[in-house]
């Protein structure tokens, strides 16, 4: 079974296109609708339950590894996908992720990339950006380095076996997890997996701000690269 974990909280206003969206997938076999709602206050966990998910309740807001966390327990499936509100999904979607685990046995996670639904002039930059970075750290570290949030596969085992996404504190259900399952094995990259999704977080930004934005969280992920060596230095001295 493969389960879709989606963390919500006030999502009425998107959640109906995503949830049909997961109804309407060609895939076969059996898969379930995880919503995991953060006390929403809004219709979310309602419209959720009438289109058939099951709804989980998470009251601690720490984030939304956190909520991810909680609704992976809760699954019932071997493979576990990371899924958002404010997504919609092809209908060709679930069975490409089955199709990659099946084709590839050693493989713990499965990465794809999304598109914005309504772009802004800027999102073709986004799109090439993501995609060359993927495909030179695919050549060169075996895995990719950009992943999406919205449309994450992986094992539960390995999930379980790296302790999930306990301890992890920069981009902890993106960067965090998908460095932390390398280490169980491999991460799979396809460009043809993809979804859209919306540009809400960044629609209302300028040009200027989402410059800065960009540069404060290249910033932040070199800091936390360089720290992790140092790490693996201290840690190599120690042996």
């Amino acid at each position: 079974m493969i389960s879709i974990v989606i963390p919500t909280l006030n999502e009425e206003q998107y959640i109906t296109d995503s949830l049909k969206s997961l109804k309407e997938q060609d895939y076969t076999g059996d898969y379930e609708v995880i919503v995991v709602d953060n006390e929403s206050r809004d219709g979310t966990a309602e419209i959720a339950r009438g289109l058939g998910a099951r709804v989980v309740c998470c009251r601690e807001r720490n984030g939304i590894a956190r909520v991810r966390h909680v609704g992976t327990d809760a699954a019932r499936g071997d493979i576990i996908v990371q899924g958002d509100a404010d997504t919609v999904y092809p209908r060709q979607w679930l069975s490409k992720i089955a199709r990659g685990f099946e084709s590839h046995p050693e493989a713990v996670a499965l990465a794809g990339r999304y598109f914005y639904n309504h772009p802004r002039w800027w999102a073709k930059v986004e799109y090439a950006f993501r995609l060359g970075i993927n495909q030179v750290s695919v050549a060169t570290l075996s895995r990719p380095l950009i992943i999406s949030g919205a449309t994450f596969a992986f094992r539960r085992s390995a999930f379980q076996a790296v302790k999930g996404y306990q301890g992890l504190t920069f981009s902890a259900d993106q960067y965090g997890i998908s460095s932390r399952l390398n280490k169980a094995g491999k991460v799979l990259y396809d460009k043809d997996l993809f979804v859209f999704t919306s540009p809400r977080r960044v629609a209302h930004k300028s040009t200027l701000v989402l410059l800065i934005d960009v540069f404060t969280n290249l910033n932040r992920w070199h800091i936390y690269l360089c720290k992790q060596c140092l790490k693996s230095v201290r840690k190599s001295e120690r042996e």
